[in-house]
Formats: C-alpha cells, sequence, structure tokens
C-alpha cells in the first residue's frame, strides 16, 4: 500500500505486518455491509495502525474518494493552514533553532513581497 492514508501526521502511511501486493486497495479490507474486515486488518496491519483504520467510517463502496487536508476541522486546504503546517513542520525538523525559523519567515515574506503586485499591497 502506497497510498498516505491513515491519521498519522506527517507520514500518513500504514506500517504493515505482512509483504502484501503494493497493488492492494482499502475496498479490499470491508466488508460487503460496509463494516471493516477486522480479523483482515489485524492480520495486515500493526495493532496501531488497526486502531486508527478502525476510526475511520468506511462510508458506502459506491463513494468517489476525496482528498482531504487532515491540518484542518473541516478537510478543505486554506493557504493559511498550509504556511502554518509548512511552519511547524520546519521547526520541528530543525529542533527549534529559531535563527532558522527567522529565516523561514524573512524567506517567506521576501517572496511573498517579489510576486505581490504594487496595488495590492
Amino acid at each position: 500500500m502506497k497510498d498516505r492514508w491513515l491519521p498519522r501526521p506527517l507520514s500518513f502511511k500504514p506500517f504493515i505486518k505482512l509483504e502484501i501486493s503494493i497493488d492492494i486497495k482499502v475496498v479490499y479490507f470491508i466488508l460487503t455491509n460496509g463494516d471493516w474486515d477486522v480479523g483482515f486488518l489485524r492480520v495486515v496491519f500493526d495493532e496501531d495502525d488497526d486502531e486508527l483504520i478502525l476510526g475511520i467510517l468506511s462510508g458506502s463502496l459506491d463513494m468517489k474518494d476525496k482528498l482531504i487536508w487532515h491540518y484542518s476541522n473541516d478537510g478543505e486546504y486554506r493557504v493559511r493552514s498550509g504556511y502554518t503546517t509548512a511552519l511547524n513542520k520546519k521547526v520541528y525538523d530543525e529542533s527549534s533553532n529559531m535563527k532558522n525559523t527567522e529565516r523561514w519567515w524573512n524567506d517567506l515574506w521576501n517572496k511573498w513581497n517579489k510576486r505581490i503586485p504594487p496595488k495590492v499591497k
């Protein structure tokens, strides 16, 4: 499974216990009545992932997939939450080095100022 679909910030990837085909789809883990196939989940995924998966509503098999933005309550992407997430990830990756955070903000604002026409500013 190559898709990132679990509510696990940063990676979103499941940890798989078995060597399975990369083409396996989430639909294979859903029973005909729409419930999760708990037995199959427990065989394939580790215990933590089982709990994450079981916390996701399986929905209808007729529903189309939809991309969501995990970092907002309604699943919609907004530039503000994108910048906040990027900043938080950068700060997390750099262990809260304030010089790097300050540099990141300066770079962001310099790029923003170059792209915005004077009328908008």
